[in-house]
């Protein structure tokens, strides 16, 4: 598995395009998918993710490695790009796809207080998947916030897809006892999958 932590302080260390170019293609497929389920938008996802990595090539030198890691880090950056991108684009029109929470049920978005109220929750749950194992983070933040199936996930890691049914299996596991422990109960309201 790709370290984006190592990759990162490689990439601000010594200014190498390739370093650059290897976290950008770790990070894309994960973060453009997660930055298109907040605008619902290719045009707006694409500027997103632009004006996100800008942001993260001129703050490179505030993220601590001992305090986060790398990709709370940048979803952090891009949800809150996202956010203002529907607060403050009127290019921004909500789709119904942008309305149910993946099993068609719909979800309360009446004003932009809920949606941010939801991605609040979202980082609470960022924040107890950072402390899964790495192999488990990954996966799962490639197949719930991504939205890669297996064969993807399988593809893009170079791991074959029992590998991954497994580590997501047991990460969802892992990530439920977290939540508990930590009394984030609320979570598994907005987040069916667990």
């Amino acid at each position: 598995m790709i370290d984006e932590n190592l990759l990162f302080l490689k990439y601000r260390e010594t200014n190498d395009k390739e370093y650059f170019e290897e976290l950008y293609n770790a990070t894309k497929p994960w973060l453009y998918g997660m930055i298109y389920r907040i605008v619902q938008k290719k045009d707006l996802a694409d500027e997103v993710l632009q004006d996100t990595w800008i942001t993260i090539i001129k703050r490179k030198d505030e993220f601590d490695s001992t305090i986060g890691k790398f990709n709370n880090y940048i979803f952090t950056i891009a949800k809150n790009n996202a956010l203002y991108q529907i607060k403050y684009n009127s290019r921004y029109v909500p789709t119904i796809d942008s309305l149910t929470d993946g099993n068609s049920r719909l979800i309360d978005y009446n004003s932009p207080d809920k949606i941010i109220e939801n991605f609040e929750k979202e980082n609470e749950l960022l924040k107890a998947i950072s402390k899964l194992p790495k192999d488990y983070e990954s996966v799962i933040l490639l197949y719930y916030f991504a939205e890669l199936d297996i064969k993807q996930i399988a593809k893009q890691t170079n791991k074959p897809e029992g590998t991954i049914k497994t580590w997501l299996s047991r990460g969802r596991t892992e990530l439920k006892k977290l939540l508990r422990k930590n009394n984030f109960n609320a979570l598994f309201s907005l987040f069916y999958f667990l």
